[in-house]
């Protein structure tokens, strides 16, 4: 599957906004201090969200790094803008 999101887009999201399981998400990546933008593949009960990349061959996800607390969900991505504007 081919990504949602291409090298230099930028992303606008509503933090702390609720979301299932095939929303695209901004989430504090669990060993890195960075912030990582991925699928919700699903969302357990107890807190826990399992996060999958688009592009499962070039990205790196819960497949990786495992499923993360529900609290290091940021936000959830509301639009996806190309830069410089009006690019294609």
């Amino acid at each position: 599957m081919t990504p949602t999101l291409s090298e230099g887009q930028f992303v606008l999201y509503e933090p702390g906004a609720a979301f299932v399981a095939g929303d695209v998400v901004v989430a504090k990546h669990p060993s890195q201090p960075i912030e990582i933008v991925k699928r919700v593949a699903s969302v357990d009960p107890r807190g826990l969200v399992e996060l999958a990349s688009d592009n499962q061959s070039a990205g790196t996800d819960s497949r990786t790094f495992g499923r993360i607390d529900v609290d290091a969900v940021i936000g959830t991505v509301t639009i996806s803008l190309e830069w410089p504007f009006g690019a294609v």
